[in-house]
């Protein structure tokens, strides 16, 4: 049985995959598998994949029509047979060590989850529009404001606090997974947090790697920048939702009631500020259903605040 299960969805991403693959199939850490899910590319993605396969049998494919991100990574998590699985996204790549120090960290401290730094590798062209740039300009911060010492860390309530809200930076225990049945939901954006905590709720312990063994590649047309303006934007709302109902399944609500309120009124404002949608009616409806379940008095007297600004900009 391999130790570590990699997972890489890939669609179209024929200039950047080679290099990929590459970066993971000559890991220090050889007793790997690596699952890639060819989630429909209409490029020469498919082949690239075949032919990395032929010559080294730890790379397993799996073909499937388009589905999107979150299918192709729930497909793959339906392959693994190892006890640890972690991420890549196919136009990213990765030090050639970093199965072999989460592996390690994982065995000799016992965590639920091991975490490392990551870098931004910015390929964004030079014409690029003034919002990516700047979009890029402030990811390489946010990615460090979450870095700390190697060590040891308890996973606190609040977790968007604690974590980048990405998968791939990550090693995580296959029987968590498993037991809770935790899956990418289909369809919306934002899958990547919704998943951290459905997986992080179960969690005590994490450990930190200071260490940037993640490579995050910047460009146009990644999903990460296509979605700073996705007309599906109101999906992080349905995010927020399925993460109240996730939370109070498996833990005291009332231990994040104010956490979850704050984060969703972050929401609402970055939405309305960065991405300003047509459909504001279709927003307060998300908000309404949101506060009949959070009965935070915070978030009631932002929903007054909301609707009444809403309202005076219509005028």
């Amino acid at each position: 049985m391999p130790k570590i299960s990699v997972i890489i969805p890939v669609y179209n991403v024929k200039e950047y995959l080679p290099k990929c693959l590459d970066s993971v199939l000559s890991q220090t850490l050889e007793d790997i598998e690596v699952i890639c899910i060819n989630d429909g590319s209409t490029d020469n993605s498919g082949e690239i994949l075949q032919n990395y396969a032929n010559k080294d049998k730890r790379l397993k494919i799996i073909n499937q029509s388009n589905q999107g991100i979150s299918s192709a990574r729930n497909a793959g998590l339906k392959m693994v047979k190892s006890d640890y699985v972690m991420f890549v996204d196919s136009d990213d790549y990765v030090a050639a060590d970093m199965a072999e120090k989460l592996y390690n960290r994982m065995i000799k401290e016992n965590p639920d989850v091991v975490i490392c730094s990551a870098k931004c590798v910015n390929q964004l062209p030079k014409d690029a529009s003034p919002d990516i740039i700047e979009w890029q300009s402030w990811l390489q911060p946010w990615f460090d404001e979450y870095v700390k010492p190697t060590g040891v860390y308890d996973v606190p309530k609040n977790i968007k606090d604690e974590f980048i809200s990405v998968v791939w930076n990550k090693l995580y225990k296959t029987s968590y997974i498993k037991k809770y049945n935790i899956e990418f939901p289909v369809g919306l954006i934002e899958e990547d947090e919704y998943w951290l905590w459905a997986y992080m709720i179960h969690c005590q312990k994490y450990a930190f790697i200071n260490e940037r063994l993640y490579f995050y590649i910047q460009r146009s047309g990644s999903i990460m920048t296509t979605r700073q303006k996705n007309d599906k934007v109101l999906d992080i709302l349905e995010i927020e939702r399925r993460i109240y109902e996730l939370v109070n399944k498996y833990a005291d609500i009332r231990d994040y009631q104010e956490i979850l309120a704050d984060w969703y009124i972050k929401t609402i404002e970055e939405i309305l500020e960065y991405h300003k949608p047509k459909d504001t009616k279709e927003l307060m409806q998300r908000f309404a259903n949101y506060k009949e379940k959070n009965s935070s008095e915070k978030l009631k007297k932002f929903y007054k605040v909301t609707e009444n600004k809403i309202r005076g900009s219509i005028k």
